[in-house]
């Protein structure tokens, strides 16, 4: 790279110069649509051009590959048959054990996710977004209600907190994001995450968010201190609001660090907010939603960030973060509640469709114009 070109890419558009820093990274890849994008001349403002297209270029194969991954490693694997899984809290640490117990054929000693050829589509309409889940039409239909109660509580609160989701937002939900073998309990993690946003209006989630107690390895952020599968969703759906709403701002920010007067404003919301300037974005977006305090400083960051605002004025209710904990602790408890759905309905019986798909991929139902190749989100 020239030194001109290595200039061009460390350049950020002049709102976001003085709250993030972009530096050439050790390895790049400069097929990276991302990264050619930092490469191309810019707007006269300086914003990035044609930045939508890029970010969903740039996540369509991400998308692919980690649905690849997941595909080729995920599932429960046993040398043993079902006598190792007796063990105490096993269950509330691998929720995926529930699936592999009720798998069609008990005589195989493994069970992995259906094609996505065969997944369920779920669609639930209510009067502020449609909800489009896919979902393995294998998985235990108690394991499957409660990811979908979970998605809908969510939602519900992002919406009552007064923001306007993109419709129709579209999750997936795969049996297995993970390879457990038995009986070591070793773990081979292809996908690394719990929960992700694909652009424009995709998101994953893991099986793993059913589990009694926070994942291992859960990143430090609002979602971990309150305990709430919940809170980690609505981080993700802040990812892809923060898109919609300012994806100039939200393409320049990839490969970039907070500005060291931010750290600490970030660091004050999560540990994983001082991560990257998306995390804080997605962080204090959590936060908000589920009316945590959001000092001046730290809303000044987000909104120059792009940070998504509310399309109305939400109810000014009080919450402070001990209640929030417990009331999201029952969803980790397995005490299932029609409540979020229940208010989310736009009618006296909410529109809810299952319908087995004999020719879904996983990239069937995406819009031709997103259909593109793309590289890897860092």
């Amino acid at each position: 790279m020239t030194p001109e070109q290595k200039k061009a890419f460390e350049r950020v558009s002049s709102n976001l110069a003085p709250y993030v820093i972009r530096q050439y990274p050790k390895r790049l890849d400069l097929e990276n649509p991302i990264s050619q994008a930092y490469l191309y001349s810019r707007n006269q403002d300086g914003t990035l051009k044609s930045a939508r297209d890029v970010g969903v270029k740039h996540a369509s194969e991400l998308f692919l590959e980690h649905v690849n991954s997941i595909q080729r490693e995920g599932g429960v694997f046993t040398e043993m048959g079902e006598e190792g899984l007796a063990r105490p809290g096993i269950s509330a640490d691998f929720p995926e054990i529930e699936s592999f117990l009720n798998r069609s054929d008990r005589r195989k000693s493994h069970d992995t996710n259906s094609h996505p050829s065969r997944a369920l589509r779920i669609v639930i309409e209510t009067e502020a977004v449609q909800l489009v889940i896919f979902a393995d039409s294998t998985e235990p239909a108690t394991l499957r209600d409660r990811r979908v109660e979970q998605i809908t509580d969510a939602v519900s609160r992002v919406t009552k907190a007064g923001f306007s989701i993109p419709s129709p937002l579209e999750f997936y939900l795969p049996k297995y994001s993970r390879g457990i073998h038995l009986p070591s309990l070793r773990v081979v993690d292809p996908w690394n995450s719990f929960a992700d946003f694909y652009a424009p209006n995709k998101i994953m989630l893991s099986p793993q968010l059913l589990s009694t107690s926070p994942p291992n390895g859960a990143p430090d952020s609002v979602a971990l201190e309150l305990g709430s599968p919940s809170a980690a969703i609505i981080h993700e759906i802040g990812h892809c609001l923060h898109f919609a709403h300012a994806p100039e701002r939200f393409v320049d920010l990839f490969h970039t660090k907070l500005s060291p007067r931010y750290q600490r404003a970030a660091s004050d919301i999560s540990g994983y907010a001082a991560r990257n300037p998306h995390e804080f974005t997605a962080e204090v977006f959590t936060a908000a939603t589920l009316k945590c305090t959001i000092r001046p400083e730290q809303g000044e960051l987000y909104r120059a960030l792009g940070g998504p605002l509310p399309a109305r004025s939400a109810p000014q209710r009080t919450v402070d973060r001990a209640l929030l904990a417990e009331l999201n602790k029952s969803h980790f408890n397995n005490q299932r509640t029609l409540a979020a759905a229940a208010a989310m309905r736009t009618t006296a019986e909410m529109s809810r469709n299952v319908t087995p798909l004999a020719s879904l991929s996983w990239t069937g139902h995406v819009p031709e114009a997103d259909r593109t190749n793309s590289r890897k989100f860092q």
